[in-house]
């Protein structure tokens, strides 16, 4: 997949959402990786997911 597919599918919520790992970096957690690749075009991304992204997320913010 290209950069700009894959960030498109994040946003769809039908790839993976990356998990910050450092202030430059991300990454993917490989449970959400294995469930994409058994069902690539059912995969939904699930809600405790998403959840744990925003988290993340406003606690950089903070």
């Amino acid at each position: 997949l290209s950069r700009s597919t894959v960030y498109r599918k994040i946003a769809e919520g039908t790839f993976p959402s990356q998990v910050r790992i450092s202030v430059h970096g991300a990454g993917w957690r490989e449970s959400a990786i294995n469930r994409w690749i058994a069902d690539p075009v059912g995969y939904r991304e699930e809600i405790t997911d998403q959840v744990a992204q925003t988290e993340k997320a406003e606690e950089g913010v903070r």
